[in-house]
């Protein structure tokens, strides 16, 4: 896995025998799940997700709204109009 700005290699995911050819996040964000030419997908965990978050949270110029924290954290909130 890299950082898409720098191209900073981040992680190794080892086990595939093939080129991985996709890769996607579970929508809680604690899991990523690959698939290779070798015929395989693997589920594997992220194995931190609050620095990611953190890191994300970081780079951007504004929090996020509670509908946007529960349509793309998938956080259990309660969120009033306009919040």
């Amino acid at each position: 896995m890299w950082e898409a700005e720098s191209g900073q290699q981040m992680m190794v995911l080892q086990g595939h025998t093939d080129s991985v050819s996709s890769a996607a996040y579970s929508p809680d964000g604690r899991w990523i799940v690959t698939a290779s030419g070798d015929g395989t997908a693997r589920v594997w965990p992220w194995p931190d997700v609050e620095g990611l978050l953190a890191e994300a949270r970081s780079r951007v110029a504004r929090e996020l709204t509670c509908q946007e924290r529960v349509q793309y954290l998938h956080e259990d909130l309660d969120c009033r109009p306009g919040e």
